[in-house]
């Protein structure tokens, strides 16, 4: 497992810095994009750092990745792309879609509340189960 992450996470702050990088900024100047590519990635690797100290149970990470990403990039933003990049689309697939679209963000807000609601009714337990009083 640590293996994985060790070899993963590189694979996946680059696409996520140049997201971030395009969606904020748009100038061309080779110095300030180095500087900002620099900056970028040391608060990416700080935010992710920080969220794996913070976090003590891993079923958190996991149940709100489940519960948010796995919705929406799985069932919700293909029939917005569908909608955005089809040239001629009929009324039953442009319905089903929007179903599946509403139907994807109810599910997506309804587990993610469960997860905080489980979260939050779940007493702090010790990550050491030799350590229970």
């Amino acid at each position: 497992m640590a293996a994985h992450v060790a070899l993963a996470f590189p694979l996946q702050l680059w696409p996520c810095r140049n997201i971030l990088d395009s969606f904020f900024f748009n100038d061309g100047d080779k110095r300030v994009e180095k500087m900002r590519h620099i900056l970028e990635t040391i608060i990416l690797l700080l935010t992710a750092y920080s969220l794996s100290v913070l976090v003590q149970r891993i079923d958190v990470i996991i149940g709100f990745t489940g519960a948010i990403s796995t919705i929406f990039v799985n069932y919700v933003l293909p029939c917005v792309f569908f909608l955005q990049l089809a040239e001629r689309i009929n009324i039953l697939q442009r319905s089903a879609c929007w179903i599946v679209i509403i139907i994807g963000v109810l599910v997506g807000i309804t587990s993610t509340g469960i997860q905080i609601w489980d979260l939050a009714d779940k007493p702090q337990e010790s990550s050491n189960p030799l350590c229970r009083e």
